[in-house]
């Protein structure tokens, strides 16, 4: 090992130890040791910490520095760039504080609204609520302000994300005891209500369903996105339960939507793979096809192909080939021939086009030249153009004129010239006025659409 790489090393060895010993100090809540990185073994001699003689121990008796004011500490914690080192600063500073602390703390947090204060303030709630969560959740209440970075919404919901892990039961009295707010403050305590329905299902899911069950529609709604990113299978495993959890628009549906594509693609496949009614899996597993296929194509493409599905109302095919033209586009450009379906076909092609050309310009470019002429060129070839329209409008032009349907072709440069519009008005009049390949009529539209919208 040559010199530099010695020393890159031992920085980095020295890096990680004086994290690790940080991360523990944190978690045990001991004093911080003092650590000193050395840059290579040579220096470490010279960097030792004596150990203090009985005599300067006696003579220095030791004195914990004065505490710095919370305002001015959970400020410089705020102005930390590094965001390992900020949030541990802020948990500790968090962790220190008493019970009569806590109230002025939530009001300078929710005042300086620094980075992540709304995970801050969480944070402040959830701390209360280990000395007094009627207390904690009466100031969110009293506070009035439920919008979902400020204090109403996020300090109740720390406060009830720690009573969940200890008394379930007392958080959900907590809850249903809470007076009728307005519509910010409903949404708040729907977001609590996903929060404990999250942790108590895991630790005691029958007293969880029995006490859900009691729940209005309203307030379940407004409970389902909480939830469903913090717990997805037990959300949808109690939702499933409803006779009408397979119609198109059901919670169930709208629940597994959030779940498939925000919080946990993968998990959602296998919930969907894993129904026995028939029903339930038909409607959900669209959307669970197409929540894996920006980062699992090939997975979602046999899927798709194995679960004899078509793309429907959700393009599946082409979020399928969009997410394959990132990684494999001759792989996607194989698949997309052999669906059967002409309207899969058309988003396969139309995505394939249009995202290709974004990593490989040129390999996209020289595909367009093989495909034979027909509809499936077509597709592509307009996608291609929607991709190289703001940077290259005349070479756009030139490549839809080359679509083979004359509606289609048409279509498209109508929409090519109010895109040219937007970015560039001079040049696209000029282009629209001398050009024979838009209707006069459309012509006209165009260029008064653009000052109508000025």
């Amino acid at each position: 090992m040559s010199a530099p790489e010695l020393r890159k090393t031992i920085l980095v060895s020295s890096a990680c130890l004086f994290l690790g010993v940080a991360c523990g100090w944190w978690l045990r809540g001991d004093p911080a040791p003092t650590v000193v990185v050395v840059e290579n073994a040579a220096d470490a001699k010279s960097h030792a910490v004596p150990a203090p003689t009985a005599a300067a121990r006696e003579s220095s008796p030791a004195q914990d520095p004065a505490p710095i004011p919370f305002a001015t500490a959970i400020r410089a914690a705020f102005d930390d760039r590094d965001p390992l080192s900020r949030g541990i600063r802020i948990r500790e500073i968090i962790r220190n504080l008493s019970a009569a602390e806590l109230p002025a703390a939530v009001t300078e947090v929710d005042r300086l609204h620094g980075p992540d204060s709304w995970q801050v303030l969480e944070m402040l709630g959830w701390r209360w609520a280990q000395f007094d969560p009627a207390a904690a959740i009466a100031f969110a209440v009293k506070s009035g302000d439920y919008s979902v970075e400020h204090i109403g919404a996020r300090v109740l919901e720390g406060a009830i994300a720690n009573l969940a892990d200890r008394d379930p039961a007392a958080a959900a009295q907590f809850l249903e005891q809470m007076p009728a707010m307005d519509w910010l403050g409903e949404e708040a305590r729907g977001r609590a209500i996903g929060t404990l329905l999250a942790k108590w299902m895991s630790s005691n899911a029958k007293a969880a369903s029995a006490w859900v069950q009691r729940l209005p529609k309203q307030a379940l709604d407004l409970a389902v996105d909480s939830w469903v990113e913090q717990n997805g299978k037990s959300a949808l495993d109690f939702m499933a339960r409803d006779p009408l959890s397979a119609n198109k628009d059901s919670p169930l549906s709208r629940a597994f939507f959030r779940w498939s594509v925000s919080s946990a693609p993968e998990d959602a496949v296998n919930w969907a793979l894993a129904q026995s009614d028939e029903k339930i899996r038909a409607a959900v597993l669209p959307t669970a096809i197409m929540g894996i296929a920006d980062v699992d194509p090939a997975r979602a493409a046999k899927l798709f192909a194995d679960e004899n599905q078509t793309g429907g109302e959700l393009d599946v095919t082409g979020l399928i080939a969009k997410g394959w033209a990132k990684k494999n586009p001759l792989a996607a450009a194989k698949w997309v021939q052999g669906l059967p379906s002409l309207a899969d076909r058309e988003s396969a092609y139309s995505a394939l086009g249009r995202y290709w050309p974004q990593n490989d310009p040129a390999g996209a470019t020289q595909w367009l030249q093989q495909l034979p002429a027909g509809s499936d060129r077509d597709f592509a070839v307009g996608g291609f153009a929607a991709q190289v329209v703001d940077r290259d409008p005349v070479g756009a032009i030139e490549w839809i004129k080359t679509i083979g349907n004359e509606s289609a072709r048409n279509e498209a440069l109508i929409w090519l010239g109010g895109k040219w519009m937007e970015n560039d008005p001079s040049s696209a009049k000029t282009w629209i006025q001398a050009t024979d390949l838009i209707p006069a009529a459309r012509k006209q539209d165009l260029i008064e659409r653009r000052r109508n919208s000025r």
